[in-house]
């Protein structure tokens, strides 16, 4: 438990500092039409080529918001987020606290992911909520085309296994 407590201690003291950054990545249309198909939301700005190109004020398709939200998870480790599942810790995406959509990210553009941790609440005991801000970029651009601030609690393990044998 020591070693838990240290690890939020130690982001603690690293709050309000960048955390880490994405190497430049895209979201093809494939992927979007994926997201799209899953999602049931085959929207012509998202899913639709052809339309993009004489409607959409930049000519392409842009990535559904929602798709850069779900990115969350899978850039997690590589965005340098420190917290996550270990023996030590369990983590739970405990919502976001606002998303702003500044401008549409092009279907196919560069884009990367900025995070810093805003601030770390120990709730109770070996309970801790991290504040985390998360900045897509686009290549180009001046400002970020989404800040989403999430919250994650995390909890030692053991007492997740007690909840669920409750």
């Amino acid at each position: 438990m020591t070693a838990f407590v240290d690890l939020f201690e130690g982001i603690r003291e690293q709050g309000g500092r960048e955390l880490g950054l994405t190497e430049w990545f895209t979201i093809d249309q494939v992927k979007n039409d994926i997201f799209g198909h899953l999602t049931r939301d085959r929207q012509q700005q998202y899913s639709d080529s052809e339309w993009a190109k004489s409607n959409a004020p930049n000519g392409t398709t842009v990535v559904n918001p929602l798709f850069t939200l779900a990115l969350h998870a899978g850039l997690s480790l590589e965005m340098g987020i420190p917290i996550r599942t270990t023996e030590e810790v369990t983590a739970f995406n405990y919502g976001y606290d606002s998303v702003t959509w500044n401008a549409p990210i092009p279907v196919g553009g560069k884009i990367r992911a900025r995070v810093t941790v805003t601030a770390v609440d120990e709730r109770r005991p070996g309970h801790f909520m991290a504040k985390v801000r998360v900045d897509y970029e686009v290549e180009g651009a001046t400002e970020p085309a989404v800040v989403a601030e999430t919250a994650l609690y995390c909890l030692p393990p053991h007492e997740v296994e007690e909840v669920k044998a409750d």
